[in-house]
């Protein structure tokens, strides 16, 4: 279903580590989101953050990757490839040397 939308939008006042916003940001759609705690920390430098609550951000942004596809598609590239951080395989063998790690000690 992300696959079939232009951007992927997620606006909270609020996230944890938002599987949403990995799922987001695989898709292959730039994903744009409010800046606040859990979610700038993942989508910064990747995706596209506006201020909570500020609607006319969220809008130029739009406009912006609407007018300009070579930013429409560096920014759904760079959302990519920041989800493949967050892979399960990633996460699973980080968890294991972490795990080894404190083992070690």
């Amino acid at each position: 279903m992300l696959k079939s939308v232009d951007y992927i939008v997620l606006s909270s006042k609020y996230e944890g580590l938002s599987l949403f916003s990995i799922e987001g940001m695989a898709s292959g759609k730039p994903f744009i989101a409010s800046n606040v705690p859990g979610l700038k920390e993942v989508v910064e430098n990747a995706g596209l953050l506006f201020e909570c609550g500020n609607e006319n951000e969220l809008t130029e942004i739009i406009l912006k990757l609407s007018n300009n596809v070579a930013l429409y598609n560096e920014v759904s590239i760079k959302c990519m490839e920041r989800a493949k951080k967050y892979d399960i395989n990633t996460m699973i063998e980080k968890h294991i040397c972490l795990y080894e790690a404190i083992s070690k000690k």
